[in-house]
């Protein structure tokens, strides 16, 4: 493969740099880190000699363990990409992690273009053990440029539900112009994903287990900042929209849309747009404006509430059912149904949604239990 375009800079981790003795093993390291999707891996120690190399390393590059050992691996670097790449080694070595494209010359003179992420493994003082690098190579190179000039969308799709994931892949892979590279169940194997498979969409629902889908936003818009996220959800409440519009999402589309407004919002938000669903344009504009009525008086401060009614209302407001709330915090639902009852009353609200704005506008979604949980529902 070869390319003779600069492919687009990656390097703008939110990780931070994983604690841990030099007594861990270097295959306890690459179980860590490494996945099927990766191409080639390999381990360094605090000086930049390698520990261990992935036999893939050396078929794709052509060299052979000999022949590493002696070449300079700047030579090894295309020159435009070079300087990048000692920055991000240099920061590496300073206990940062990084995530960078850079393009690798074989040994037959051959260009090939990998997206590599290099994650330090410190001591308890702060000190450089190793260095664990994972790459996967860019199909094509990356010759075909800049996401938003490639004729391929590559969605990755996040929803908990099999179900509904199994039909917006169909829905999705059924367009020439769209390729699903993944699917996640849950917040961690989300954002792993979306480090390795480097996606340019990712369909969200806001309702997931162990972590919240605004949690799950937060983290990608760090992690993965030029991702685009499309919010995908059964919530239509200006508060949700709210919230994913602060949190960076790039489009919001309930799940009672048409087939055509979801291709339509993945498609416009990949431009580079925003794309909001027709059913949430007019709450969009009232709740960006300040302009939507309040049919309740305002609401009591959350300091009136006892913990455990800021933990059901946080809940309540994350789309937990009374029966799921009941579960979690070993309560009858009838106990959940008084409580629910007893904060409609204490804070003058008449519906859920008014629940929602409330705990969004106390910060009880941002820090409560539940959202570290997830949403449900």
């Amino acid at each position: 493969m070869s390319s003779s375009s600069s492919p687009s800079p990656q390097n703008a981790s939110g990780r931070t740099a994983t604690v841990a003795g030099a007594d861990v093993s270097d295959l306890e390291l690459l179980g860590k880190f490494v996945d099927p999707t990766h191409d080639f891996y390999f381990v360094m120690g605090p000086t930049g000699e390698r520990l261990f190399v992935s036999p893939s390393y050396y078929r794709l590059l052509g060299y052979t363990p000999e022949e590493l050992q002696t070449v300079d691996f700047r030579t090894r670097i295309h020159p435009d990409d070079l300087e990048r790449v000692l920055q991000a080694r240099e920061e590496n070595f300073a206990g940062k992690p990084t995530d960078i494209r850079y393009r690798a010359v074989c040994k037959d003179g051959g260009i090939r273009t990998f997206d590599l992420s290099a994650d330090p493994i410190v001591d308890s003082q702060g000190k450089l053990e190793r260095l664990v690098c994972c790459a996967r190579e860019v199909p094509d190179g990356g010759e075909d440029g800049p996401a938003e000039q490639r004729s391929e969308i590559r969605v990755l799709i996040v929803d908990d539900h099999a179900v509904l994931r199994q039909g917006l892949r169909m829905l999705l892979s059924s367009q020439p112009d769209i390729n699903v590279v993944g699917e996640a169940g849950d917040g961690e194997t989300a954002l792993k994903l979306a480090r390795t498979v480097k996606p340019d969409v990712v369909t969200l629902d806001l309702a997931m287990p162990e972590m919240g889908g605004l949690a799950i936003l937060e983290r990608l818009r760090t992690d993965s900042p030029a991702v685009r996220v499309l919010v995908l959800t059964m919530h239509d409440d200006a508060a949700y929209l709210k919230a994913v519009v602060a949190g960076g999402g790039a489009g919001y589309v309930t799940k009672t849309a048409d087939e055509s407004e979801v291709l339509a919002a993945v498609r416009t938000i990949y431009q580079g747009k925003a794309y909001f669903g027709q059913n949430m344009n007019d709450v969009l504009a009232r709740a960006l404006l300040g302009e939507q009525k309040e049919e309740a008086a305002s609401p009591t401060p959350a300091a009136l509430l006892s913990e455990r009614e800021r933990e059901v209302l946080a809940d309540v407001a994350q789309g937990y059912t009374n029966q799921q709330i009941a579960d979690r915090l070993f309560l009858s639902v009838k106990t959940i149904e008084t409580y629910r009852s007893r904060l409609m009353s204490k804070l003058g609200l008449s519906d859920r949604a008014q629940l929602v704005r409330f705990a969004l506008q106390a910060g009880l979604l941002k820090s409560s239990p539940a959202q570290e949980r997830g949403p449900r529902g």
